[in-house]
């Protein structure tokens, strides 16, 4: 049954987002949680989009821990609102978000002619799935629940592409 049909679901979503924007603001951070980079580059700052704040949260703490940089979106729209590409090694992103899925923002991307580095991160481990991120020239694919070295090894795929 698509999530558009289940019973509650708007609720689930707009509860999700909120949790998500609470989250950065009890941190104490702005948005744009800025590190120092043990990475050899010019550029040190990883865009992540998930709609789930645990995802957001882990992700960060996971990058904040390797000396990377990286500025959390709870959704595409806000990712479209608010991020500064130019400056980013990639972009971590969820497939199936609330709003505008990953897919839909990869493709929007590209028609804006942007070369960022796209690292999608799914529940769905489907075929289509899988079919629909590599149409999309993404660098990595991740499985939730991924490992911290495939994601660190999806950046520095990403970081190589660059040079």
């Amino acid at each position: 049954m698509p999530p558009s049909t289940v019973r509650g679901h708007q609720n689930l979503e707009s509860d999700q987002s909120h949790r998500c924007k609470r989250l950065l603001q009890e941190s104490g951070r702005k948005p744009r949680q800025l590190l120092r980079c043990k990475v050899v580059t010019p550029r040190n700052l990883v865009l992540v989009v998930d709609d789930d704040p645990s995802i957001l949260q882990g992700v960060a703490r996971l990058l904040r821990v390797r000396g990377i940089e990286a500025e959390l979106f709870c959704s595409g729209e806000d990712f479209l609102n608010r991020a500064d590409s130019h400056a980013a090694v990639c972009l971590v992103l969820d497939i199936h978000l609330t709003g505008m899925s990953g897919i839909e923002l990869t493709r929007h991307l590209m028609l804006s002619g942007s070369t960022l580095p796209v690292i999608f991160i799914t529940a769905d481990d489907g075929e289509a799935t899988r079919k629909a991120a590599a149409e999309a020239r993404c660098v990595a694919c991740l499985s939730k629940p991924f490992s911290s070295q495939s994601l660190v090894d999806a950046i520095e795929t990403a970081l190589a592409r660059q040079r």
